[in-house]
C-alpha cells in the first residue's frame, strides 16, 4: 500500500512539474507571437513536452493539454475558447505521437548515437509531431479569425519549424546528456567550446549593418563542436546558437534583420536556419559519434584479439610446463619404484627358472620312463605359462601391449576359471560365483588379460583375507547414465568382492597407483590393480574400487556391452588349419637357440627349413630361391623384422611372412600398405606357429 502512495506521489509530482514548465515557456514563447497571439519564433513548449513524455511516461499528456491552455489564457489571447482547446489539444497530440514513434512497441529513451538514429529522431520526433501540431493550429487560427485561406501555408510552416526547432535542439541536447553523461574532461572541453561559441555567436548576430557577418559564419564553430564532443556538444552549441540568433532579430540586430524588410520576416528565415542548421550539424554528430564507435570496436578488437593470441601462448607454455612436469614427477616415480618393482620380479621370475631348471634337469635325468618325462614336462610348460602371463601383466601395466580383443560370454568364461581362481586362493578361502545374470552377457575384450585381471584380484582378496572368508566373483548387465569416464549406454559388470580388512582411505586413493603395494618388499610388483585399469580403459570402460576399513573390498570392471559373434565367424575361428607338409620355410633370426627352438617346431610341422642369422643373408638367398613361406624375427641387429618384411615387398616378393615378436607396439611400427604378413607374439606354441602360418598363406 506504501509503495502505492509512493507511486502515484511520483506521478502527480511529476505531472505538476511538467504542468509549471510547459506552462511558463509557452507564456515565453507566446510573448515573441508574430501571428494574431497564435504564431512564435521558436516554440519552445514542444521541446519540453517532448522531453517530459519521453521520460515521465506518455500519461503526463493532460499537462501539456492544460498549460497550454492556460497559457493561451494568461496572455490574453484573441482566439475563441473553441480555437484555445483545439491548439492545446493538437500540441498534446503531436507530442504523444512523437514519444510513440521514437520508443516504438520497446518503450525506453531512444539513443542519438547512429546515422540511422538519428534520422529517426529527425523525422519520427521533429517533423511528423511538428506537421501535426501545424496543421491542427493553423486550421484553428484562420478559422477562427479574419485571415484568409491564402496565409494557411505561411501560417503552418511558421508554426511547424518553430515546434520542429524546439524539439531538434532541446529534445536532442536532453537525449545526448542523457546518455553519453560527458566526463569531468570532456566537461571542461565542453564549456571552452560552448563558450568559443556563444562569443561567435553574438557576435555574428548582434552586429547592425555596418559589419559583414552573415548566419553561415557560424557553421566552422557548430562542425567544430559536432566532431570533438558528438551529439552532446552539437546540441549544446545549437541552444546557445539559437538563442544568440532568435534574440538578435527581437533586438532588429544581426544578418537576418539586416537583409529582412519586416520583423516577421526575419523571424521567419531565424526557422529556416535553425531548422536546416540543426538539422545538418546533429546529422553531422552523429555520423562522427558512428565512426568513432566503429574505430573504437575495432580498436577493441585487435586489441582482444592480441590478447587473446599473448593468452593463447601463456596456456600453452604453461601447459607443456605442465605436461614436463608431469613426465618428470611419472620418471621421477618410476625411478624411486624400481627398489620395489625390481624385488617383486627378481622373486617370481627365480620360482618361473627354478621350475623350468629343475623340469629339464629331471628330464635329462629320466631313462626309458615316458610316463615320467611327460609329467615333468608338463610341469616346466606350465611355469613358462606363467611367465608368459607375468610378462604379459608388464606390457599391460605400461599400457603400450595392443588387446588382442575377442567377444566373450561372461558366464561361460567366469566359470571355466572357476576351478583356477579356486586353487590361487587356497582352501581356506570359501568361493562363490553369481552368475545368474550373466547368461547372454558379452564383451569384447582381452580374453588372457581378462583373466589374469581376475586371477589379480583374486589373490589380492586372499591376501586381504588372511584368517580366511568369503570370496565372491560375478557379472550382470547393467545401464548407466551420467556415470563419470564412460558414455551413458549398457555394460557388463563384473566383481570380484572379498570379506577383507578392507581399505584405508588413504590406500583406497592410491589403489590404481602403478607399483603401488601394502605388501612387504618381494611379495609383489603392485603392477596388479594397475593391470586391472588399463585393461578396462583400452577396452573402453573403467574400474572401481569400494572399501572400507572392516568391510571388505568390492573391485568392478564395467566393460561395454556387445554382441555375440555370428555362427560363421565362430566356425572359422575354430576351423582346423592345413598341413604344411612339404612348405619350403625360410628362418631369420639372430638368436642360434631360439632359430633352433623355432626349427625344430617348424619341421615337426612337416616343413622343409633353412635358416639365417642376419637381415642380409636373408635378403640374398630370398633373392636367389623360392620359398613358400618365410618366418621372421622382428628384433635383430642391423635391420629390424619389419623393415626386413618390407624390403622383401619392395623386391616384388609376395612370399607370405610370419612376423614373430615380443614388441607390445609392433602394429604402430608396420606401414599400412604391408600385405600378407601375419604377426605372431612370443613366446608361442607349435599349434600357435601353426595357425600364424596357415593365416599368411591363407592371406
Amino acid at each position: 500500500m506504501n509503495h502505492m502512495h509512493a507511486s502515484a506521489w511520483r506521478a502527480a509530482t511529476a505531472a505538476a512539474g511538467l504542468l509549471i514548465v510547459y506552462f511558463l515557456t509557452a507564456v515565453l514563447s507566446l510573448q515573441w507571437a508574430t501571428v494574431k497571439g497564435a504564431g512564435a519564433a521558436v516554440w519552445i513548449p514542444a521541446g519540453v513536452g517532448m522531453v517530459g513524455l519521453l521520460f515521465g511516461g506518455i500519461r503526463l499528456w493532460p499537462s501539456i493539454f492544460i498549460a497550454r491552455l492556460l497559457a493561451g489564457f494568461a496572455t490574453g489571447s484573441e482566439q475563441p475558447i473553441w480555437a484555445e482547446l483545439g491548439i492545446a489539444a493538437g500540441n498534446a497530440a503531436a507530442t504523444v505521437l512523437g514519444v510513440w514513434l521514437l520508443q516504438g512497441r520497446g518503450g525506453g529513451i531512444p539513443r542519438l548515437d547512429s546515422l540511422r538514429s538519428m534520422l529517426r529522431f529527425l523525422a519520427a520526433g521533429a517533423l511528423i509531431p511538428s506537421a501535426l501540431a501545424a496543421t491542427v493550429g493553423a486550421t484553428c487560427v484562420v478559422v477562427s479569425s479574419d485571415l484568409a485561406a491564402a496565409d494557411f501555408p505561411l501560417v503552418w510552416l511558421r508554426w511547424a519549424s518553430a515546434n520542429a526547432a524546439s524539439v531538434m535542439v532541446i529534445t536532442g541536447l536532453a537525449l545526448a546528456w542523457w546518455h553519453e553523461r560527458p566526463t569531468a574532461g570532456e566537461r571542461w572541453h565542453l564549456a571552452a567550446i560552448v563558450s568559443v561559441n556563444t562569443a561567435a555567436a553574438f557576435l555574428i548576430f548582434h552586429t547592425g549593418p555596418d559589419y559583414p557577418f552573415r548566419a553561415w559564419h557560424i557553421y566552422p564553430f557548430l562542425i567544430w563542436a559536432a566532431l570533438a564532443l558528438r551529439v552532446v556538444g552539437a546540441s549544446s552549441v545549437l541552444l546557445v546558437v539559437g538563442c544568440a540568433a532568435v534574440s538578435g532579430v527581437l533586438a532588429d540586430v544581426g544578418p537576418f534583420a539586416n537583409i529582412a524588410a519586416t520583423a516577421i520576416s526575419a523571424l521567419m528565415h531565424v526557422q529556416q536556419f535553425l531548422v536546416l542548421t540543426a538539422s545538418t550539424i546533429l546529422l553531422l554528430s552523429a555520423v562522427a559519434d558512428e565512426r568513432r564507435g566503429k574505430s573504437a570496436l575495432q580498436k577493441a578488437q585487435a586489441e582482444l584479439s592480441e590478447l587473446n593470441r599473448v593468452l593463447e601462448e601463456r596456456v600453452q607454455e604453461r601447459s607443456e610446463a605442465l605436461r614436463r612436469s608431469e613426465r618428470a614427477l611419472l620418471q621421477a616415480q618410476k625411478l624411486e619404484a624400481l627398489g620395489q618393482l625390481t624385488g617383486g620380479i627378481a622373486h617370481d621370475f627365480n620360482n618361473l627358472l627354478q621350475t623350468i631348471n629343475t623340469s629339464f634337469e629331471l628330464i635329462t635325468r629320466q631313462s626309458g620312463s615316458p610316463e615320467k618325462i611327460e609329467k615333468v614336462a608338463v610341469m616346466g610348460k606350465r611355469a613358462t605359462q606363467s611367465a608368459v602371463k607375468l610378462t604379459r601383466q608388464l606390457l599391460t601395466f605400461s599400457r603400450t601391449q595392443e588387446l588382442e580383443s575377442e567377444v566373450i560370454e561372461l558366464g561361460p568364461f567366469l566359470e571355466n576359471i572357476k576351478d583356477l581362481v579356486r586353487t590361487s586362493v587356497g582352501s581356506a578361502v570359501t568361493l562363490a560365483l553369481d552368475l545368474e545374470r550373466a547368461g547372454g552377457v558379452h564383451v569384447s575384450t582381452d580374453r588372457n588379460q581378462l583373466e589374469l585381471a581376475i586371477i589379480n584380484l583374486a589373490v589380492n582378496a586372499r591376501d586381504a583375507m588372511s584368517g580366511g572368508g568369503r570370496l565372491e566373483i560375478g557379472a550382470t548387465d547393467a545401464f548407466y547414465r551420467q556415470e563419470p569416464d564412460i558414455p551413458d549406454g549398457r555394460y557388463a559388470r563384473i566383481w570380484v568382492r572379498d570379506t577383507g580388512h578392507g581399505m584405508a582411505e588413504d590406500v583406497l586413493a592410491r589403489a590404481f597407483e602403478p607399483f603401488f603395494t601394502t605388501k612387504k618388499v618381494g611379495s609383489g610388483t603392485g603392477l596388479g590393480l594397475s593391470m586391472v585399469y588399463g585393461l578396462a580403459k583400452k577396452s573402453g570402460g573403467k574400474a572401481v574400487v569400494e572399501s572400507a576399513p572392516g568391510q571388505g573390498t568390492t573391485v568392478s570392471i564395467i566393460l561395454p556391452r556387445v554382441e555375440p559373434a555370428g555362427e560363421a565367424s565362430s566356425a572359422a575361428t575354430h576351423a582346423a588349419p592345413r598341413s604344411l607338409a612339404g612348405v619350403r620355410v625360410l628362418l631369420v633370426d639372430d638368436e642360434a637357440h631360439v632359430r633352433s627352438a623355432i626349427a625344430a617346431m617348424l619341421a615337426e610341422l612337416g616343413c622343409h627349413v633353412a635358416e639365417a642369422q642376419s637381415a642380409a643373408e636373408a635378403l640374398a638367398r630370398i633373392e636367389q630361391e623360392h620359398w613358400g613361406l618365410i618366418v621372421l624375427d622382428h628384433t635383430m641387429p642391423g635391420m629390424l623384422g619389419a623393415e626386413l618384411a618390407q624390403r622383401i615387398r619392395q623386391q616384388g616378393k609376395d612370399t607370405p611372412i610370419v612376423l614373430a615378436t615380443g614388441a607390445a607396439n609392433i602394429e604402430k611400427l608396420l606401414p599400412g600398405d604391408l600385405v600378407r604378413v601375419h604377426l605372431l607374439r612370443k613366446p608361442f606354441s607349435i599349434t600357435q606357429l601353426h595357425q600364424a602360418a596357415d593365416l599368411a598363406l591363407a592371406s
